[in-house]
């Protein structure tokens, strides 16, 4: 008894320092992964200029907490920006009160930006890095969620492996620093898939409080999130369809109850937060009535002072929606309902806007609306080759190994949550496929955590697969085990090969995350392909500053397209460019300028044509010298 009691305590010691080694190896490996993630981002928050959607976000983001009134930007939710704007509320900020653009224009949410930044004796380069730590530290909880939600579900192998895939793609890393809502949209579908799964396999009050909160929040990143409403409601059918001792009843009513309390307990608290100075609109029905039938904005913006109702009406005078857009106006100035009618303002601008399109480059040419083609390509050459070699070998291992199994009831009930990430997949490429705004590959990023946790599920399996054979002493057993581990071996040098090869090509292309390309494009010229922010999004003009500067150039032309004040950065060497009149001496133009320029029929743009560029600075400014 004695001999058995020390032989169980000898293995419970051994098991606890095993537990241990586990512990320090994960905490080691989480350092290690976070600071290099965090040293890129925190270098590209200080060293690039704003982006385009930044002139808008951050002075719309403090506006929200210092002043208390979401008057700008209302066509992206405000968590994001107000986190920026409360992480600069300690700094000494000239807010530009007096404004028009402030006080009486209807969202001049780019005019009062540029004024915010760059023309009222406020330092723009210190109020873009502080509030890039907002967005940086979400990056990170990202990061740390989706490590330990998959350690949590998959184990830690996966969840090493879904670090390494997620932390060193260049697309996470390039918008990891932005006050933008694309890396907080893809937490927030993420977050949110799994609550509601947890949900539906313990649909008790905790986690329908759970999901309620986390659906709330993934709300309040982007629009684009209003998608999880009907995919819970096809998450749920599928899960009573496949479940038969549950109540069918209790889960349908909860889900709507999840719905509901989302709204309730955390959409309208945050919004009414930015909206509470925010006045609410004229109280005679006269004036109310004045403000409706104008048939511009500018007829009363002087009349009237800012409102709530006043800004509402005008920003939906034309939108297609005509009877939800009656109702979102009329309950702006009702005091319990207006921080719904302010979500559902935003939510109603972002599909009008899908509806309309924009201008998409694309392979040298310019479309209205959408391309089929355009998500695929850039997700095939802006994510890195290693991994979409990854990715495939983890899709033959599945198709090899579980072909037979893949549409059998108990697979799918207890493979629900892959399914569910599948589905996903799926349900959200098919609509940014359709979409008509083919602006980025950031549109994609909702995909991205669970693309790296299947692809790590399958990964993992792969390289840790067990001998299918029993052991016995002859040679027959001795040749399979030589063969299984001399296959073992080949895998595992293969793995650290291309986990070595997707992390080199991500940050070999240091400072330009942005504009990355992997090696099936053999140039990098990825301006021949696509432009916007898969490219271009601004944020190299203080690189352009400082080449003139080394390069001792006097005077500049600029064309430029982004967040950043080339008046500012370039100081008396910059001058404005003027459609049709050719610039002499140098001339700098934004990739996104350029490549509308180039695919242009207008002799007085294609100009360019005859021109090859001395240098392409962060790989998204063209920089010419015409003589």
């Amino acid at each position: 008894m004695i001999w058995l009691y020390m032989k169980f305590s000898n293995l419970q010691k051994i098991q606890k320092n095993k537990q241990n080694i586990y512990k320090k190896i994960e905490a080691v490996f989480l350092f290690f992964v976070l600071f290099i993630f965090l040293f890129f981002s925190v270098l590209g928050a200080k060293n690039e200029s704003a982006i385009m959607d930044e002139l808008a976000h951050i002075p719309a983001g403090y506006s929200y907490v210092y002043k208390g009134q979401m008057s700008l930007n209302q066509e992206h939710p405000p968590l994001v920006k107000s986190l920026a704007g409360f992480f600069l509320l300690p700094t000494k900020i000239n807010f530009p009160e007096n404004s028009p653009y402030w006080k009486n224009k209807v969202n001049a949410q780019w005019d009062f930006g540029y004024e915010f930044l760059y023309n009222s004796n406020n330092n723009p380069d210190k109020i873009i890095f502080i509030a890039r730590i907002a967005p940086i530290i979400l990056s990170v909880l990202f990061l740390l969620f989706v490590f330990y939600s998959t350690k949590k579900l998959f184990g830690r192998k996966t969840a090493f492996l879904a670090l390494l895939f997620l932390a060193f793609s260049p697309t996470i890393i390039a918008h990891s620093k932005y006050v933008a809502t694309d890396i907080a949209a893809a937490f927030g579908f993420f977050s949110a898939v799994l609550a509601f799964l947890l949900f539906l396999k313990n649909p008790n009050f905790k986690f329908t409080i759970l999901a309620s909160f986390v659906l709330g929040s993934a709300l309040l990143t982007k629009f684009s999130t209003f998608f999880l409403i009907p995919f819970f409601l096809v998450l749920a059918v599928f899960w009573i369809l496949f479940n038969k001792n549950i109540d069918k009843i209790n889960i349908i009513k909860k889900t709507g109850v999840i719905f509901l309390l989302s709204f309730v307990l955390v959409v309208w608290p945050f919004y009414y937060l930015n909206i509470y100075n925010y006045k609410k609109g004229p109280e005679s029905y006269e004036k109310k009535q004045e403000i409706l039938q104008a048939k511009t904005c500018k007829e009363i913006e002087n009349k009237y002072p800012k409102s709530q109702f006043k800004d509402t009406a005008c920003i939906l005078k034309n939108n297609p929606f005509k009877k939800a857009s009656s109702l979102v106006i009329n309950t702006s100035d009702n005091p319990v309902l207006r921080p719904f009618s302010q979500y559902f303002l935003g939510l109603l601008m972002n599909l009008q806007r899908s509806m309309q399109g924009s201008k998409t480059y694309f392979f040298q040419k310019v479309y209205e609306g959408s391309n089929p083609w355009y998500f695929p390509f850039l997700y095939a050459v802006k994510e890195t080759l290693a991994f979409h070699i990854l990715t495939l070998i983890s899709i033959v291992w599945f198709f090899k190994n579980k072909k037979k199994q893949i549409f059998s009831k108990e697979f799918i009930k207890n493979n629900f949550i892959g399914l569910s990430f599948f589905i996903f997949i799926l349900a959200y490429l098919s609509l940014s496929i359709k979409s008509n705004l083919n602006i980025g590959i950031r549109h994609l990023l909702p995909i991205y955590p669970f693309v790296t946790v299947l692809v790590a599920v399958g990964i993992k399996n792969w390289l840790f697969k067990t001998p299918d054979f029993l052991f016995s002493f002859d040679a027959v057993t001795f040749k399979k085990i030589f063969i299984f581990w001399k296959n073992q071996l080949l895998k595992i040098i293969a793995f650290f090969i291309l986990i070595l090869w997707h992390i080199i090509s991500s940050i070999s292309s240091y400072p330009n995350f942005l504009p990355y390309t992997n090696e099936l494009i053999k140039d990098k010229n990825i301006h021949k392909y696509v432009s916007d922010s898969n490219v271009d999004w601004g944020q190299s003009l203080k690189y352009l500053a400082k080449y003139t500067e080394k390069n001792n150039i006097k005077k500049i032309t600029v064309h430029y397209f982004g967040g950043g004040s080339p008046k500012y950065y370039l100081k008396e060497k910059y001058q404005p460019y003027q459609k049709g009149k050719m610039p002499k001496g140098w001339f700098a133009v934004s990739a996104y300028y350029a490549t509308l320029m180039q695919a242009s029929q207008d002799p007085e743009e294609n100009w360019i044509n005859n021109y090859l560029p001395e240098k392409i600075i962060g790989n998204s400014i063209f920089l010419y010298y015409i003589k």
